[in-house]
């Protein structure tokens, strides 16, 4: 059972779909516009409501809205209209409302702290700060909740947040009251040269211990710090995942960033169809396909960019081979069917369109942004069938296996891979530093050269350009990890 603070119990409700939510209402009626009654007004009158176009399949609808209530029942109004638009500035395909539930926890428990402490929250008169609600509260929560600098800052900030929205709409509130803000620069140095940056500090934060420089053998990928596995840790997990105790299906979620660098978004996203077409269209170059990520692609990447991996020929046909295993089609009837029963109303999804990766129930392990149920799933799958295979790892691992590891790490253990594959052709000249750096770069789909640089200087401390995909695919399949993986549905399910 999840944690559930009893502070707020009774006080935060959710709504599960609230209708036209995004619309405009207006004296005049507009084409398409909704009649609808004013409550509570006498006599009674009538409005029209313009639902929200939005055009891109999605309507103006939201879904798992919070809501909040004051002490004696009735709605907190300021504080819901700004959860609202919390969302509705959201990208509509980004609107799931996780976060706007985390903000409206800590808006309700500022709220409930002024209820107790018998403090007008909108009251700012007093000469000195700590006569003022946030300054108290800020107080609290240092001295009594004993809360990290990062939380606090997180309080803190969606508070000062919800006074900015309330003092321009209704309230005349000086926000100078509400918080001491000042615009800092901060200097900091890139292989491009020293750059600035300015930003608001308030003075209702805590300094937050600087990020630590990554220790030996890490390296920073995109705000995520990991490491690839040693040849004798590789070694291990190869051993482990060809077991009969792992079935194809975790293999195959394991070797796929492995073998192409993708992060478990892309994995978990992939589609009947997307395997269909590569073997349809064939290797590009005799040994790796073609596979296009990113939007318009029904596959998640990160940040939403457009990616092509390349997916080499014996991991194609292992992924082709179990997409039309009796296992997998199994668990597509079972997915078509709790689909259909689950959301009648909305459109189906077509068989090619289903999950090439689901659970034996019938479940996808994420949650596309393009799936028909993302709008309405207060928490869409995220991947955390990854935690499930690394503790069913760590069961048989030996303790010389790092206890740290994690999934991602398999995107760092590609490029250190991919890196090796590389130095024959560096050493023999064929092929320079910068050539090397250009092509890792390329499929780690790196927006900044600095981040593979960092790479390159890891993979340097742990020890003619690439003509063909053949020679990475050799140096990674010499020692196949492969071999009978498919011919039988064995082993362990998630």
């Amino acid at each position: 059972m999840a944690y559930q603070n009893s502070r707020l119990a009774g006080r935060i409700l959710n709504i599960t779909r609230a209708e036209n939510l995004s619309g405009t209402l207006g004296a005049l009626k507009k084409r398409g516009a909704l009649e609808v009654t004013l409550v509570g007004a006498e006599p009674a009158q009538k409005l029209y409501l313009t639902p929200d176009v939005v055009g891109t399949g999605v309507d103006g609808d939201f879904f798992n809205v919070p809501f909040l209530l004051n002490a004696d029942g009735t709605p907190w109004f300021e504080a819901n209209s700004f959860l609202v638009d919390q969302i509705f500035n959201k990208h509509v395909l980004n609107r799931p409302t996780d976060d706007a539930h985390r903000r409206a926890t800590r808006l309700l428990d500022y709220k409930i702290f002024t209820e107790e402490s018998g403090i007008d929250w909108l009251d700012f008169r007093g000469r000195r700060l700590t006569a003022r609600p946030t300054y108290r509260y800020f107080k609290h929560l240092i001295e009594e909740r004993g809360l990290s600098p990062q939380v606090v800052n997180q309080y803190t900030s969606d508070v000062y947040q919800l006074y900015q929205f309330v003092s321009g709409n209704w309230h005349d509130i000086p926000m100078e009251r509400v918080d001491s803000v000042k615009t800092i620069k901060i200097y900091f140095q890139t292989h491009t040269g020293a750059r600035s940056i300015e930003r608001l500090k308030r003075s209702q934060t805590q300094s937050v211990p600087p990020t630590p420089k990554e220790q030996s053998g890490f390296v920073r990928d995109d705000g995520e710090v990991l490491r690839p596995l040693k040849n004798s840790e590789y070694a291990e997990l190869k051993s482990i995942i060809s077991s009969s105790q792992w079935s194809p299906i975790e293999r195959l979620i394991v070797n796929f960033p492995i073998m192409t660098g993708a992060r478990k978004q892309t994995v978990l996203t992939l589609r009947i169809k997307h395997i269909d077409r590569l073997v349809k269209a064939g290797p590009s170059n005799g040994k790796s396909f073609l596979l296009h990520a990113g939007p318009g692609t029904q596959i998640d990447t990160k940040n939403h960019k457009r990616q092509t991996l390349r997916v080499p020929a014996q991991l194609v046909q292992e992924l082709h081979t179990y997409a039309h295993s009796p296992q997998a089609k199994e668990r597509r009837r079972k997915f078509q069917q709790r689909y259909e029963k689950e959301y009648p109303g909305l459109e189906k999804i077509a068989d090619e369109d289903v999950y090439l990766f689901l659970s034996d129930q019938g479940n996808c392990y994420f949650m596309a942004k393009d799936d028909p149920r993302y709008p309405e799933i207060k928490s869409p799958p995220r991947g955390q069938v990854v935690d499930t295979l690394k503790r069913k790892l760590f069961k048989v691992a030996s303790d010389d296996f790092p206890r740290d590891f994690y999934y991602h790490w398999l995107r760092a253990t590609f490029a250190s891979l991919l890196w090796k594959s590389l130095l024959p052709k560096i050493k023999e000249g064929s092929l320079t530093e910068t050539d090397a750096i250009s092509i890792i770069q390329s499929r780690l789909h790196h927006k900044s050269r600095e981040t593979t640089h960092n790479y390159l200087k890891l993979f340097k401390n742990m020890d003619g350009k690439l003509i063909t995909q053949e020679l990475f695919e050799d140096y990674l399949l010499q020692d196949s990890m492969f071999a009978g993986a498919l011919k039988s549905d064995k082993g362990s399910c998630i």
